[in-house]
């Protein structure tokens, strides 16, 4: 898997933080490492719980409407992990001297990890791809770019501008740019949208298998009249010249490529992109909440209620929800929640607590 996957771009960025130290607002002097610390740790989360909903203060990314998630983390150094295993006979033998310890991997600086998941598209609301060139990645990649630029310029500023590199960002296109440098292949991505496992096309394996066993069985047979001392072998009535040793030779190099070739092929059918699940760009997922909340309300107000009521009743519920409909209303991003309903005299109703 890769940065592209079932109608998603999962970007991932490895940015080194300057080293040294700067002034910090209150005119003490701190480090880059420990500003880039205090920044995130007061950026705000989105309302995803009671204590964070309290506060009314949202994540500035839920203002991108293809952000699905994002999330950092400083890793200031790589993890230790004891020494590689080794055969203590041929370490004995061989060494290298056990005593001696080994020298631990080290970074070079302490680095910004920047992770998000976000609709594979250059403009909100456009439909999910099920395939992407390279180019296109890349566009899609620096048009979300521009547009967290465009919505947070400061946020952004104040987070990456602890890293080496950010001094020559002026812009949307430079921190596009910028973003591109950083990037290192996702190789897990992660997504969980599907309401049905996707219909993926499956290996010829018949095809396959008579591609690769046709030289094997060639390189068998002339194998076994080598060992025989045939010259000649009978083919459709026949009495055909043989030669068993350059037809075995030959046959082994068909087998050994037609055995890369099966190999080749295998991965590549592997490394396709899934095929985008029905629903699930931002804006669909969003909707999907709204309308799943909502329906739960329904349910526990219409308990009890006969048959003509209640068809009744889910006639008003489907006319004011508009399930079909992804631009609205709907659920605003960064929340758990939708906004409680009103009834009709004007007074908010209290949610169930669920």
């Amino acid at each position: 898997m890769a940065n592209f996957d079932a109608g998603s771009y999962f970007l991932t960025t490895l940015a080194p933080i300057r080293p040294g130290a700067t002034q910090d607002i209150d005119g003490s002097t701190v480090s880059f490492r420990q500003r880039l610390a205090t920044t995130l740790a007061t950026l705000p989360t989105a309302l995803q719980s009671p204590a964070t909903e309290r506060t009314g203060v949202q994540s500035p990314f839920a203002q991108s409407q293809r952000t699905h998630l994002c999330r950092f983390a400083i890793i200031d150094d790589a993890i230790y992990n004891g020494r590689p295993p080794r055969n203590p006979v041929l370490t004995s033998l061989f060494g290298p001297d056990p005593i001696v310890a080994d020298r631990p991997d080290r970074l070079n600086a302490a680095y910004l990890m920047f992770t998000a998941e976000i609709d594979a598209v250059t403009e909100d609301g456009a439909a999910l791809p099920a395939t992407l060139s390279q180019a296109e990645q890349d566009a899609v990649r620096d048009a979300w770019a521009r547009d967290i630029w465009a919505k947070m310029p400061g946020t952004v500023a104040a987070i990456w501008g602890n890293c080496l590199g950010f001094q020559s960002v002026d812009g949307p296109d430079s921190f596009a740019r910028y973003l591109a440098r950083c990037q290192v292949e996702t190789t897990m991505p992660f997504h969980d949208y599907w309401i049905a496992p996707p219909d993926l096309p499956r290996l010829p394996v018949k095809l396959i298998a008579a591609v690769a066993l046709a030289p094997l069985a060639a390189l068998a047979l002339s194998l076994a009249g080598w060992a025989a001392g045939a010259q000649k072998v009978p083919l459709l009535g026949l009495a055909v010249d043989w030669a068993p040793w350059p037809t075995a030779g030959w046959a082994a190099l068909a087998s050994a490529a037609a055995l890369w070739g099966v190999y080749r092929y295998a991965m590549a059918h592997g490394a396709r992109p899934f095929p985008p699940p029905a629903r699930a760009d931002l804006p669909s997922v969003l909707k999907a909440l709204f309308v799943r909340e909502r329906l739960a309300d329904f349910a526990i107000a219409q308990q009890g209620a006969d048959a003509e009521a209640l068809h009744k009743a889910f006639g008003a519920f489907l006319a004011a929800c508009k399930p079909e409909d992804a631009t609205g209303p709907t659920q605003l991003p960064g929340v758990v929640c939708a906004p409680a309903p009103e009834e009709p005299d004007g007074r908010t109703r209290r949610k169930a607590e669920v």
